[in-house]
């Protein structure tokens, strides 16, 4: 009786621990097959947007610019698009070479540095809320620059008496007939540099799949620089503006990048000629007896 019972006990524990090792085994996460099934392999090659040709500064993004490919995980970058969806419609704010991966950071509107296209020169303008649109100008972007001439600046040659200046500015030239033209049009800006804290150190580069939002204009009282590319002979109107007047930055839609416009510039006269607006009253000054205050 006590080998039969002693054989009884023995077989209930190995059912026991055989029992247990089935469970242990079946469970997620557990030393079994049942275990291994439920760890997920990672990839070893994902799917990366690539540009189909070179994609130039400015340029908003369309389908057939963007083709995929299949690259390892260690190869795509951290910041790549994996859908051409996410990125059409947007405009490139540094240049993509045909064959380079899509990233967040080309659509940036915070860059570091820039590159002068072959036969331009960079140039820099100091911009405000005012005369930059709100400071919204960004790389990328095409502006037409506009001059206001101070006709303080406007100096004419006139003979004069000897051991004198033959310059003297002619107080003829008044407002009434400086015009206030159109002086370049569709000029690109490759760069911009803002004051720290301003509205561009806010406008973070968005996340792998996320769309470029600009950040909101901020009224900071604080200028930015805008750099341009522009020829030389372009650099030396602005150079005399800037120095002979005010300027201005009008921001184009990237639909108008290439194109140009004919601008009879504005006069005084203009306004009231072309856009209705009335001529002030003049006022006759009459001699007048005034008594004086006790």
């Amino acid at each position: 009786m006590r080998r039969t019972s002693r054989l009884l006990v023995l077989f209930g524990i190995g059912l026991a621990v055989l029992t247990f090792v089935l469970i242990v085994a079946l469970l997620p996460g557990g030393g079994g097959t049942g275990g291994l099934r439920a760890t997920p392999t990672p990839p070893a090659n994902v799917q990366v947007v690539e540009a189909a040709a070179d994609i130039p500064l400015g340029t908003v993004v369309s389908k057939d610019m963007l083709t995929t490919a299949t690259v390892p995980v260690t190869v795509a970058g951290t910041d790549s698009f994996q859908d051409p969806s996410q990125v059409i419609g947007q405009t490139v704010r540094r240049a993509i070479l045909s064959g380079a991966q899509v990233h967040a950071a080309d659509f940036s509107l915070t860059q570091t540095s820039f590159t002068v296209p072959p036969g331009k020169r960079a140039m820099a303008i100091s911009v405000t809320e005012l005369t930059g649109v709100g400071k919204m100008i960004y790389p990328g972007d095409t502006v037409d620059v506009v001059i206001t001439l101070d006709e303080s600046a406007i100096k004419v040659v006139e003979v004069q008496p000897p051991n004198k200046s033959p310059y003297s500015h002619d107080d003829g030239l008044r407002p009434v007939t400086v015009k206030a033209p159109l002086l370049l049009q569709d000029i690109q800006v490759i760069g911009t540099i803002d004051a720290p804290g301003g509205a561009a150190a806010a406008a973070a580069a968005p996340a792998a799949g996320a769309s470029a939002a600009p950040a909101g204009p901020t009224l900071t009282g604080t200028n930015k620089l805008i750099v341009l590319a522009v020829t030389d002979a372009q650099a030396e109107a602005i150079l005399f503006a800037r120095t002979a007047g005010t300027i201005d930055l009008v921001l184009r839609a990237p639909a108008d990048a290439g194109t140009t416009a004919t601008t009879d510039g504005v006069i005084l006269k203009t306004l009231f000629d072309k856009y209705g607006v009335l001529p002030p009253f003049l006022i006759k000054a009459i001699d007048a007896y005034v008594p004086a205050q006790p």
